[in-house]
């Protein structure tokens, strides 16, 4: 005896991930805003714990040296980073994340998640671990398209 066929999806894959990026991008802006965090400053203290030099940070945001360079220094105005010269290579600056940085990161990502927590509190336990499963199999980085 075979199963009957289930309903197909409403959508497409790709277009569910579209929609869920776009409600979490949302989430994210109005977190970010409350903390008076911009996108790059968020990114700058999510990679700062690994110590990048600006040379990195400006190749992993893909963003002119300049707009990192206005970000660090804000947030070291903040007190979140401190900016110093690579030990190894004088000519490099590394940039890492003070303890009240990582506490307000903390705090950030812990309002995200909460921001987020409802989208997927609607699915039950069991369907909620097969997302999470099936979401940690993407790539963290770009896959090119050409």
């Amino acid at each position: 005896m075979s199963e009957p066929a289930s309903d197909p999806p409403a959508i497409s894959a790709g277009a569910a991930l579209i929609r869920m990026a776009t409600v979490i991008r949302d989430r994210e802006l109005s977190v970010r805003t409350s903390f008076d965090l911009t996108a790059v400053d968020l990114h700058i203290l999510r990679l700062s714990p690994g110590l990048p030099s600006m040379g990195a940070l400006v190749t992993s945001l893909n963003a002119p040296k300049s707009t990192i360079t206005s970000a660090v220094k804000r947030l070291e105005a903040r007190g979140l980073v401190v900016r110093g010269a690579d030990e190894s290579d004088r000519r490099r600056y590394i940039v890492s994340t003070t303890a009240r940085g990582m506490t307000r990161l903390a705090e950030v990502e812990a309002a995200l998640a909460s921001s987020i927590k409802d989208i997927v509190d609607v699915l039950p336990a069991e369907r909620r671990n097969r997302l999470t499963a099936l979401l940690s199999r993407i790539p963290d980085s770009p896959v090119s398209v050409a």
